[in-house]
């Protein structure tokens, strides 16, 4: 989405500088908060603050018999007038960068294992496989088998598993940006980690390049997993 259609969104959804912004999302499941990282950094990237996002979803709300309404509300829209940032933001060039050692940085792959070891693709991937040199750190490692995302301490433990050394650039990717939102607001957001940018392209548009990649099976090898369903 270009910076003016992205703008345009804000207004129309009545988002301000001046007031705080909470993003709501289902809270079905672990994946679910994905989407409201996404929108959180979305939201970051364009200069909103402050923000947050509402831990467990309406799910957690709902258990809680905290109050609802069912009423719809037309929002006021605003006159806000953004610049994105690409401080948090990566893109193909730089990560093939990383792979070619032309670039220093952790490349976090947010995908379950099967993913990062080439036995499963997204349908819209060209090849399965990850990033080379990627580590796996699964989005689900922040959450203790619920849906709310697990508190700064948790997170900061969590990231220390990565090894980091002081200011050394992260990038979380996984299929399409969605898994690797949480990570990006995990290590970020909650583990207080400066220097983290989201590729949101992820697999699925680094696949379909001519860049390198790793765990990915050869032709045979995949049409026998095919054939076995392996």
């Amino acid at each position: 989405m270009s910076e003016d259609k992205l703008e345009a969104v804000l207004q129309g959804l009545g988002v301000t500088f001046e007031r705080p912004v909470v993003v709501v999302h289902e809270g079905d499941t672990d994946s679910d908060f994905g989407a409201a990282a996404r929108v959180y950094w979305t939201l970051k990237s364009s200069g909103v603050s402050p923000l947050a996002i509402l831990n467990g979803g309406m799910s957690a709300w709902k258990a809680e018999k905290l109050p609802l309404d069912v009423a719809s509300t037309a929002p006021v829209p605003s006159d806000i007038d953004i610049t994105f940032s690409d401080q948090w933001l990566a893109d193909t060039d730089e990560v093939a960068s990383v792979v070619d050692g032309k670039g220093e940085a952790v490349l976090v792959d947010a995908r379950p294992a099967e993913f990062y070891n080439g036995k499963k693709a997204h349908d819209a991937a060209a090849r399965p496989g990850t990033l080379p040199g990627a580590v796996n750190l699964v989005h689900s490692s922040f959450f203790n088998g619920g849906t709310k995302v697990v508190d700064q301490a948790s997170a900061a433990e969590i990231a220390a598993t990565l090894g980091l050394k002081e200011g050394e650039e992260v990038v979380p990717f996984c299929n399409t940006g969605h898994w690797a939102a949480t990570d990006w607001f995990a290590l970020s957001e909650l583990a207080g980690i400066e220097n983290v940018k989201l590729y949101p392209e992820s697999m699925v548009g680094y696949s379909k390049t001519d860049h390198e990649m790793a765990n990915t099976p050869g032709l045979l090898q995949n049409l026998l997993g095919q054939i076995t369903g392996n």
